[in-house]
């Protein structure tokens, strides 16, 4: 189902609860479908009563068709009942050598079990507590363990032809700030040139900047910028021309390797949070 499609079943939803023949589509849907060009026959709509188990709308009901995000409901179904409505992620962290003074001469291990939601502020978090048990300096590794998921190949291209979309991310146990970087677009002050700013600023990624400015509103695709990422997405080319009215635009997009992304954003916190690192990860 495309998201033409299901934003048109959204719409449904605002309609009262009275019976429609199977022969009718309500004024406000068949005028969706007409807009956009789409064929009733490309719609398949139920809708029942909780309460009365009546059918409220139905409309090529029995057609198969391709759930799409529809899938998520299974999905968080599944979750819930094996999980439960508590459960709680957890992210481990172990200390490989010995501490003295502050200094750990050895390796720190982060292994991931799957939180989905282990994002910049949670990251630094940990880290905190990580400092709070003495370590200022660490001497040798970060090393990182993601064997708790076993994804297989995956093409983040394969859906839309958009690998660097946030939603294309593909699973994995040490998921660190969804592998996304926000980037930030500000004319500068003298009007010549555009900055470009990165959250989180990860300093094993490349930002090259040949934005210009022109004069125009803050509309179209993507405010007139082109992003060219490197092969191993390390580095990002920012192309095009971006309309002076734009003043405060940003976008998501994911980089580099999983992880790679979760050392480079390790390595920015710790650094930001008074430790000391000049290790590489493994």
């Amino acid at each position: 189902m495309s998201k033409q499609k299901n934003n048109f079943a959204t719409l449904i939803l605002l309609l009262p609860s009275i019976a429609i023949s199977e022969l009718n589509l309500p004024v406000p849907i068949q005028s969706a479908l007409t807009y956009r060009h789409v064929p009733n026959q490309a719609l398949s709509i139920y809708i029942e009563d909780l309460q009365s188990g009546a059918a409220v709308l139905h409309w090529n009901a029995e057609e198969p068709r391709n759930p799409a995000s529809v899938e998520k409901m299974v999905t968080t179904l599944v979750a819930l009942d094996s999980l439960g409505p508590a459960y709680r992620w957890k992210t481990e962290v172990s200390i490989i050598g010995d501490i003295a003074d502050g200094i750990l001469d050895g390796d720190l291990l982060i292994k991931g079990y799957g939180d989905p939601y282990l994002v910049i502020d949670r990251f630094w978090q940990l880290l905190r507590r990580v400092r709070q048990n003495g370590i200022v300096s660490i001497r040798g590794n970060l090393l990182i363990d993601d064997s708790y998921f076993d994804v297989g190949d995956y093409d983040p291209a394969a859906f839309d032809n958009e690998p660097l979309r946030a939603y294309n991310v593909s699973p994995n146990a040490l998921l660190t700030n969804f592998k996304v970087i926000r980037y930030s677009f500000q004319p500068d002050s003298s009007g010549s040139r555009v900055n470009i700013f990165s959250e989180p600023p990860l300093d094993n990624v490349e930002i090259v900047n040949r934005l210009r400015l022109t004069n125009g509103a803050c509309t179209g695709y993507q405010r007139g910028i082109t992003i060219t990422p490197s092969k191993n997405l390390g580095r990002f080319t920012f192309s095009g021309r971006f309309p002076r009215d734009c003043e405060n635009y940003a976008m998501d997009r994911t980089a580099l390797s999983h992880n790679e992304f979760t050392y480079g954003l390790f390595k920015s916190l710790w650094l930001e949070c008074g430790g000391y690192f000049a290790g590489n990860w493994k």
